[in-house]
């Protein structure tokens, strides 16, 4: 099963972002196998809520509400059940962004926010940012 991205889909991503990824291939390789699955899922076997591994090594939860599919809880399928001799695509609006292909400052939102707001007030989210690698041990939010 492919979770197809329209080109729409990836004309919404930053140009920084977008040079990144095809600038580190394991990154895109991440990416593109993040809207992979190995089994064939159709609209009509999906039951609401079903986690399904990538072959990236992460899940994504794919719902059937009526008539739309939703991924990671939020309806983006433009077109589902295009089905073809090996499997099936859903031409999705959006491209889905493993952590694997995110950068350690894009992951300091939700429940390590107060961490990014510190690192920010220092200003050394540049820093941060390069193409360098880190171990970040953030505290969460209290």
């Amino acid at each position: 099963t492919i979770f197809a991205p329209t080109n729409d889909a990836f004309d919404k991503i930053d140009g920084e972002v977008m040079e990144r990824l095809l600038r580190d291939k394991d990154v895109l390789k991440a990416l593109l196998n993040y809207h992979l699955l190995d089994s064939v899922q159709c609209s009509e076997a999906i039951m609401a809520g079903t986690s399904y591994e990538t072959l990236e090594g992460n899940n994504i939860e794919i719902g059937c509400d009526g008539e739309s599919l939703t991924v990671n809880g939020i309806k983006m399928v433009l077109k589902k059940d295009i089905v073809t001799s090996n499997g099936v695509i859903h031409l999705i609006d959006q491209v889905l962004m493993p952590d694997s292909a995110k950068q350690v400052m894009d992951l300091l939102g939700g429940s390590l926010s107060t961490f990014g707001d510190m690192v920010a007030e220092l200003g050394i989210t540049t820093e941060m940012m390069a193409d360098a690698e880190y171990t970040l041990l953030a505290p969460l939010n209290a």
